[in-house]
C-alpha cells in the first residue's frame, strides 16, 4: 500500500490568498480496513548552526573549546482536512480530492545558510493493521511586499560638522542635507534622492558616497537566544572632487537590480529583514566625516493594480488637462488618450470653462498633471499653470486629437454669451 500528493494548479509556486487544488491517491494491493485519510498543509521555520565556545574545565583546571549546537522552530500555519473516506478500501486505486485556501498575509518561501522558511502538503493514511502511509510534497510560495503597505512620507535628515580653527584652517561648519521623497524603495525603479551641502570652511569635501543595504538577523532560541546577521549591499552610487565652500546640491539615483531577493518575513520569529540607507560625505585634512542613516522599506511594484488602474486612468473622460511650457510628461501623455478605441464606452463629459483650462499660445506646447490633484483615477480635476490669454478652450484640442468636430470661434462666443445671464441669475443680479 502506498500513497501520493498530486497538484492540480501547481506551477512552481503558489501565492497569498490563492488556492491550493490537489489529490490524494492511494493504491491498496490488499483489501483494507482505513481509519482516516488526512491532508495537512503546514508553514515552518527553522534554524540551527554551530558556534564554538570557550569554557572553563574545573577538573583539568583550564580553559577549552566546544562546539555548541544553537536551533529554534516556529510553526506559523497549519490546515487540516479530514477526507470523507469509506471503512473498507478494495485492491486498486483509489482517489480523494482536497483544496487548501492560502491566507492573504504570509512568508514568502527562503533559505539562508542559517535555517529557512518551508511550506509543504502531507497526507496520511491511517488503517487498522500497522500499514500506514505518508507522503510529503514541498511547495514554493511567493509573497511580494506589497507597495501599498508601506510609508510613504518624505523624509529630510541633516548632520553637520564643526570645524574648529587653527594655524591652517580658518574656522566654520560643514551641513549634510539628505531628501527624500519617500521612504520607500521598490525593486526595478530608479529611486531618486537629492543631498545638499554647506560648507563654510576652508575643508574640502572629497566624496559623497550613497549605499543602501539589506540586513537579515537568523534567532536561535535553543539552548539559549542567539542571533546571527548577514549584511549585503543593494545599490551604490558616490560623486567626487565636490570642492571647498558654497552651498551645492546634488542628485543621487539608486536601482534595485530584479535579481535581488527581498524577503516576506511576515508572521515569522527567527526572521527579520530590514534596510538601511548610508549616505556620506568623506572630509578632507583629517576631519570626521557626516553621515546619515535611516531605515527604509523595501517593497515590489504592484502590477495587477496598478494595470487595473491605469485602464480606468484613460477610459475616464472626466479628465482634464492644462497647457504648460514643460516637455510632455509621461504622466499623462496626449497620444494614449487619442488611442482610445472607438468602442470603448465613455461617459458624458459637460464643456469646459475658459477659467478652468486655457490654451496659451507659444512655440511649444506640453502637457503636465497639476501637483495637487487627487491621483484617484475617477477624479481628475486640472488647475490653471499659467496666464489666460488664449480664447479657445483645451477640450477643443483633445477633441481633435480623437478625431472629433472642433467648435468656431464664433461658436464659443456664443456659448459664453450664454453662460453669462445664467451666472447673474444665480448671484441674484
Amino acid at each position: 500500500m502506498y500513497c501520493q500528493i498530486q497538484l492540480d494548479n501547481y506551477n512552481g509556486t503558489y501565492h497569498p490568498g490563492k488556492s491550493i487544488k490537489g489529490r490524494v491517491v492511494c493504491t491498496f494491493d490488499a483489501d483494507a480496513d482505513v481509519k482516516a485519510v488526512t491532508v495537512k498543509l503546514l508553514g515552518d521555520e527553522r534554524t540551527e548552526w554551530n558556534d564554538k565556545e570557550d569554557y572553563f574545565d574545573s577538573a583539568e583546571q583550564k580553559k577549552k573549546i566546544d562546539s555548541v549546537c544553537y536551533s529554534g522552530y516556529n510553526n506559523f500555519l497549519t490546515f487540516q482536512h479530514n477526507l470523507p473516506i469509506k471503512d473498507t478500501f478494495n485492491v486498486g486505486r483509489h482517489e480523494y480530492s482536497f483544496s487548501f485556501v492560502l491566507p492573504k498575509e504570509l512568508p514568502g518561501s527562503y533559505q539562508n545558510e542559517y535555517g529557512y522558511i518551508r511550506y509543504y502538503i502531507k497526507a496520511e493514511v491511517y488503517t487498522t493493521t500497522d500499514s500506514d502511509c505518508e507522503d510529503e510534497r514541498e511547495i514554493d510560495i511567493m509573497s511580494p511586499i506589497e507597495l501599498a503597505s508601506l510609508p510613504q512620507d518624505a523624509v529630510r535628515l541633516e548632520d553637520k560638522e564643526d570645524i574648529t580653527p587653527h594655524c591652517c584652517i580658518n574656522g566654520g561648519s560643514v551641513t549634510m542635507q539628505l531628501e527624500l521623497k519617500n521612504k520607500t524603495f521598490v525593486q526595478t525603479q530608479t529611486s531618486r534622492m537629492k543631498v545638499h551641502t554647506y560648507n563654510s570652511s576652508d575643508v574640502k569635501i572629497e566624496a559623497i558616497k550613497v549605499k543602501l543595504k539589506m540586513f537579515i538577523e537568523t534567532k536561535a532560541t535553543h539552548p539559549k537566544t542567539k542571533r546571527k546577521t548577514n549584511e549585503e549591499l543593494i545599490a551604490y552610487d558616490f560623486i567626487q572632487n565636490i570642492g571647498g565652500k558654497g552651498e551645492r546640491t546634488f542628485d543621487f539615483e539608486l536601482d534595485i537590480p530584479s535579481t535581488t531577493v527581498i524577503p516576506n518575513f511576515k508572521l515569522c520569529s527567527l526572521f527579520i529583514c530590514w534596510c538601511v540607507l548610508h549616505v556620506e560625505a568623506v572630509l578632507g585634512r583629517c576631519q570626521n566625516n557626516l553621515e546619515i542613516r535611516e531605515e527604509v522599506k523595501l517593497g515590489h511594484f504592484p502590477i495587477e493594480r496598478e494595470m487595473r488602474r491605469h485602464n480606468l486612468l484613460f477610459k475616464k473622460r472626466t479628465l482634464r488637462l492644462l497647457p504648460t511650457k514643460n516637455l510632455p510628461t509621461p504622466g499623462l501623455p496626449l497620444s494614449s488618450i487619442s488611442a482610445i478605441s472607438p468602442q470603448d464606452t465613455f461617459e458624458s463629459v459637460r464643456p469646459l470653462h475658459q477659467k478652468q483650462a486655457t490654451l496659451m499660445s507659444g512655440p511649444s506646447i506640453g502637457w503636465q498633471r497639476s501637483a495637487s490633484i487627487d491621483e484617484s483615477p475617477i477624479s481628475m480635476e486640472m488647475e490653471p499653470l499659467l496666464p489666460e490669454r488664449k480664447k479657445e478652450t483645451i477640450e477643443a484640442v483633445v477633441l481633435a486629437s480623437m478625431g472629433f468636430p472642433i467648435s468656431t470661434a464664433a461658436n464659443q462666443n456664443q456659448n459664453d454669451e450664454n453662460v453669462a445671464p445664467t451666472e447673474k441669475l444665480l448671484n441674484g443680479k
